[in-house]
């Protein structure tokens, strides 16, 4: 907690258990419990800068595991917390959601095992509300359960230009993502300010998702609604590609069985959704769907969707429009271990050993998905949002901030401009080269085997203008949080300084071949 101290710098919670927490298991309720909880205010704009949780075990709490705000609003003095990092942490049996990442800027959520949310209310693995230019990647959720809610992911509204990927969902009663802003409050073709920035910016890409979407609960508002992607209300710019979404058999033929559904809320509809390159498998015994109107779908309605490239794998009672689209029987084997799919579950299982179950979805060799992918779509991106300005407030009060104009947005959400992409699995996945469908880039498969890094913190942790880099053999990169490559440097017998001066304001890593260490410049 910090009141009238403004910024508040280096704050780490590193290795601590925290269990047994019971609290009031209502939402927005003041007595709600928390493993952790931040909160600024005061009439000084108060932010914590570097806030880290790390490492951490999160386990039978009421109600959310790890979660923050501030009492800045976007309609007066806009000032957020910048540069947090939630990594590693080890979270299960929570009443509500695992973690809410709220009234941040540039935040990093990664390598998190989130097992077993909503269990005693409702809620989503992982999600962000009032937060902007922020990444969610290497997460693994499972068994998420409620009677609303209920995603392995969820990009809320209140948001721009937040990433998804390297994700891994299984199981999640709600389905894989929820994406959502209440039209009612969110800003008039005006561009009047309220304290709904609206969603916009969204990118979901290289993520896996097994058997999300199981929901019953007979006589509930959201009784067997939970399509793997629910997409609701006034939602701008939402990317969706290169996932793997894979629906097993149903235990009730009322279950939801659409992999997409397209929704109103609060009297707007989403636009501009762009769907690219995904698998959407049906395994034998489904009858999968796109925004079937049994359940209230509006896809005809919303402006500018489109599904491009995207592989359809089994039975389906219909189709989006995708010329280019790829339809192959359930029987037609595409995966390396498809039998992997009876009974797939990841319960119990620590991050390690939940991550290797995916390489049973890596693409076998010679499928005509392995080099079915679109290529160079990032270049249609940006003539489709080149003159959409993606936030408009400024934040009064709050140093050094400009407005990310929309080329900015593609820049660091397209790795384009020098930036490398990966898939699921690190290979590279530039899309101005051979692409598959998929998680897995095939068409780029390395051969190499993954690398196990160490954690390294690097000083000075605020680095104005230089940062000390350890002594190392071979190259290294810098990146910035979305995985941009800002910089390069060769490795030397002894430590030696890097010049950072001329980095713009964040948090970035230096990737060693065997290590990663972090910086923020500020």
């Amino acid at each position: 907690y910090a009141r009238d101290m403004g910024e508040v710098r280096h704050i780490v919670v590193d290795s601590v258990d925290f269990l047994n927490i019971k609290g009031c298991l209502t939402k927005g309720d003041a007595k709600a419990g928390a493993g952790i909880f931040w909160y600024c205010e005061g009439d000084i704009p108060t932010y914590f800068n570097g806030l880290e949780i790390a490492r951490c075990r999160f386990e039978n709490i009421d109600r959310i595991a790890i979660t923050g705000n501030n009492a800045a609003g976007r309609a007066s003095k806009w000032y957020c917390n910048i540069n947090v990092h939630i990594h590693h942490n080890n979270i299960r049996n929570i009443g509500g959601p695992g973690i809410t990442v709220k009234a941040c800027d540039g935040a990093l959520t990664e390598y998190n095992r989130v097992d077993s949310c909503g269990v005693r209310e409702r809620g989503v693995g992982i999600w962000c509300f009032k937060t902007d230019n922020s990444v969610f990647q290497y997460n693994i959720v499972s068994n998420s359960f409620g009677v609303t809610d209920a995603q392995g992911f969820d990009s809320d509204y209140n948001c721009t230009n937040t990433i998804y990927q390297y994700n891994m969902s299984v199981h999640n009663e709600g389905g894989f993502m929820l994406v959502c802003c209440d039209g009612s409050s969110s800003p008039k073709d005006d561009k009047t300010v309220t304290w709904n920035a609206g969603l916009k910016g969204s990118t979901i890409r290289y993520n896996l998702s097994v058997n999300d979407g199981f929901r019953e609960r007979p006589g509930s508002a959201k009784a067997y609604f939970s399509p793997a992607f629910h997409i609701t209300g006034d939602t701008r710019w939402t990317t969706i590609y290169g996932n793997t979404v894979i629906m097993l058999p149903k235990t009730d033929g009322r279950i939801d069985t659409n992999f997409f559904t397209f929704m109103d809320w609060g009297g707007k509809l989403p636009s501009d959704t762009y769907v690219c390159n995904n698998i959407f498998y049906a395994a034998d015994g489904v009858t999968a769907d796109f925004d079937g109107h049994r359940q209230g779908g509006m896809m005809d309605r919303c402006a500018n969707t489109k599904f491009s490239n995207n592989a359809y794998i089994g039975r389906f009672a219909g189709l989006p429009a995708d010329a280019a689209g790829v339809c192959l029987d359930a029987d037609v084997p595409v995966f390396r271990q498809p039998d992997a799919m009876t009974g797939f579950n990841i319960d119990g299982l620590d991050y390690d050993e939940s991550l290797a179950k995916a390489e049973a979805f890596r693409l076998l060799d010679g499928t005509p998905l392995c080099r079915g992918g679109n290529t160079g779509f990032t270049a249609a991106l940006y003539d489709g949002i080149s003159a959409l300005q993606l936030d408009y407030y400024g934040r009064s009060g709050f140093t050094g901030y400009t407005p990310k104009p929309a080329t900015d947005y593609l820049t660091n959400n397209f790795g384009t401009m020098g930036g490398r992409m990966s898939d699921f699995f690190g290979n590279d996945a530039d899309d101005t080269k051979p692409l598959s469908i998929g998680f897995h880039n095939a068409a780029a498969e390395s051969g190499i085997d993954a690398v196990t890094f160490d954690y390294i913190r690097l000083r000075p942790a605020y680095a104005p203008d230089y940062v000390e880099i350890p002594p190392f053999e071979g190259s290294a990169v810098i990146v910035n949080i979305s995985g941009m490559v800002v910089g390069t440097l060769d490795g030397t017998p002894s430590a030696s300084r890097c010049d950072v001066s001329r980095l713009p304001s964040g948090m970035y890593f230096v990737r060693m071949p065997r290590a990663v260490g972090k910086f923020i410049k500020g």
